[in-house]
Order: structure tokens, then C-alpha cells, then sequence
């Protein structure tokens, strides 16, 4: 039986826990993490001769930069442990510290509708190989969200997959944004969906959540069973990549987007 969330600490990402942070991704947790060592969204575009790079000189390279980044307060993650080991991770941050997602054409239209609040993104996550589907991401998420409110609120973005097997399955699964209120707002590619909540400066917890999309006769008035919710119920992490949930139809996510958005 999985653990409960409550059973794991969390820490967020500083001077003190960067070595924690390391020794988790020296672990290789999910495929592409070690090379990557969560920097892919801190760049607005590829670096040059990106490509070019072997996988030995591009991990050496990332992971300087991610040190970079906590040395100049530019980089904003949360740290999962069971039992003082780092388990897990999730990547958070304001828009204009994780610029990637403003050169994707298809991100534009909800981009341009963050209004005047400051536009917060959750990017990334990655759970040791070992203790998935145990609430580790949960646990970052809720962690993230604390952390959010602390800094003073606003809008908070997620980008989720909607079928497993989808690429970029490190940005998390529609169910556990709308355990946590997030609502759908736009398509974003083929397998993925942009979700909006909005956090207000120390406010305790999500609001009350409207269910999008048409929910399943056997669990009526619990968000988590509608139609998008249901598609991603194989588990609370996306690196687990086993399970085959359905693709959404462009139908489902338009008329889910219909709702008010946050």
C-alpha cells in the first residue's frame, strides 16, 4: 500500500539543499534528467551548438548552470525526502525565470491573457525510480503551491499531459493540477493542456473546483473523475510511462476551455 503523502518532507531549493538536489539527479531518476539537471526552461531557446554536445560535456555544462542559477537566486524548485533521502523534485518559478514555454507558438493566445498578476510556472518533475506512485509529485505540488503564496501569488501555469506515453511526460498529469484546482484553459500541441489556478498572497489552500468536462456516472461531484481527470488516473507521476490512458479529442479540451478561467 502506497504511503501517505504526509509521510514525506519537503525543502525548497537553496545554497544548503543544492547538493541534495544533486545527489538526486546523480541517481539518473528519470530518462533525460542527469543531462538535463532541470535547465531546459531557464533557457529561452536552444544554447548554440546545443546539439553538437556529447552527453558527458552537455550534463557537465547544465549542471554548472543549474549551480549558477542557485548561486544567483534565479532558479526556484521543491525537494521531496523519505527519510532524510531526496526522492523527488518539482520545478517552479516566475515566467520570466523559465522563458521557454513564450517561444512555443501554440502557448500564445493564454499567455497574453495572464492579465496584470505576476504569471508563475510548474515545469518539471522527477521522482526517484524507487518510490513512484507513492504521492512524491503531490507532495511537490502542494509544496510548490505553499511556496507560491509566500511569494506573493498570482497566476500559477501548469502544462500536464493528457495520455501516457506522450512526450514531456516530466510536466505532470491533469489529475493531480485538479486535485489542486487548477483548471483547464487552453490546448497546448497534441498531448498536452495548459491549467490555470490562481493563489492569492498566504492564501491556505485551493478553491473550490469546478468539474470540467463530463463526469463519470459512478462518481458524480468529485472533480477528479472528469472526463480529462479520468484520463490520467494511472498514477500521480509522469515518469512512470507505462500505462496507456486515451488521448483527449480537440472537442474535450475546447469544451472544457469554454469554462471561466482563473
Amino acid at each position: 500500500m502506497a504511503p501517505e503523502a504526509s509521510k514525506f518532507s519537503t525543502k525548497r531549493l537553496t545554497k544548503n539543499t543544492l547538493p541534495d538536489f544533486e545527489r538526486l539527479f546523480e541517481k539518473h531518476p528519470a530518462p533525460g534528467a542527469f543531462s538535463c539537471w532541470c535547465t531546459y526552461h531557464h533557457r529561452a531557446r536552444p544554447s548554440v551548438n546545443e546539439e553538437l554536445l556529447s552527453g558527458v560535456r552537455r550534463a557537465a555544462r547544465n549542471r554548472q548552470r543549474r549551480r549558477e542559477l542557485v548561486e544567483n537566486e534565479s532558479s526556484h524548485g521543491i525537494l521531496v525526502y523519505s527519510k532524510g533521502e531526496p526522492v523527488g523534485w518539482c520545478q517552479y518559478g516566475p515566467r520570466e525565470e523559465l522563458p521557454r514555454f513564450d517561444n512555443y507558438r501554440s502557448y500564445r493566445r493564454p499567455a497574453r491573457e495572464s492579465g496584470s498578476k505576476r504569471l508563475w510556472r510548474i515545469t518539471c518533475f522527477t521522482v526517484d525510480r524507487k518510490h513512484r506512485q507513492r504521492g512524491v509529485a503531490s507532495a511537490a505540488l502542494k509544496a510548490a503551491l505553499q511556496a507560491i503564496r509566500d511569494g506573493g501569488g498570482g497566476i500559477v501555469e501548469a502544462y500536464p499531459i493528457i495520455r501516457w506515453g506522450a512526450y514531456r511526460e516530466y510536466l505532470g498529469t491533469v489529475s493531480m493540477f485538479q486535485k489542486e484546482g487548477f483548471k483547464v484553459v487552453a490546448p497546448f500541441g497534441k498531448s498536452n493542456i495548459v491549467m490555470r489556478r490562481s493563489v492569492k498572497c498566504g492564501s491556505p489552500g485551493p478553491p473550490t473546483t469546478r468539474v470540467v468536462g463530463k463526469a463519470n456516472s459512478g462518481n458524480s461531484g468529485n472533480s477528479s473523475s472528469s472526463s480529462i481527470g479520468m484520463s490520467m488516473r494511472r498514477g500521480d507521476h509522469p515518469s512512470r510511462g507505462d500505462g496507456r490512458g486515451s488521448l483527449l479529442t480537440a472537442r474535450q479540451v475546447y469544451s472544457a476551455v469554454k469554462g471561466k478561467r482563473p
